[in-house]
């Protein structure tokens, strides 16, 4: 068995158990906010040239399927994992995206989706970041 995703949870969201992608969503009905994880191992033998611009672009392409985009933000750091570069969108649909890409400096990725179906308040989005950039493998 590879490696598993370790993701902390705050207390207001709630991880499911399903095959696939681990998704977290907010327990409160209303919210309608959604988190998706997902690990990738390059397994080329061409070492990687990744920089914090670059894993912004990456999340910019994650979240430019959204329709409608009025306000874009962006910006990169360090986390449990490695280094991020992430991509926020307000949009008609859906609301609120923001994208993760998170390199731990060798050859894994870690992509977080953070999708409210409804503009999200400033807590609910903190809670999101929080979460993403704890994620991390054993």
């Amino acid at each position: 068995m590879g490696p598993q995703l370790r993701i902390q949870q705050h207390r207001n969201w709630r991880l499911t158990q399903c095959p696939g992608p681990s998704v977290s969503y907010r327990r409160d009905d209303d919210s309608d906010s959604w988190l998706q994880y997902s690990y990738r191992r390059y397994v080329g033998s061409k070492g990687l040239d990744v920089t914090p611009e670059k894993l912004i672009r990456m999340a910019e392409q994650l979240i430019s399927k959204a329709a409608g985009i009025r306000e874009r933000t962006s910006g990169s750091g360090q986390c449990a994992f490695g280094t991020y570069g992430s991509a926020a969108a307000r949009a008609d649909s859906p609301p609120y995206i923001r994208a993760w890409v998170i390199w731990n400096g060798d050859k894994e990725v870690i992509l977080a989706t953070h999708i409210s179906g409804i503009t999200p308040d400033p807590q609910h989005i903190e809670e999101a970041t929080g979460i993403a950039l704890a994620v991390d493998y054993w």
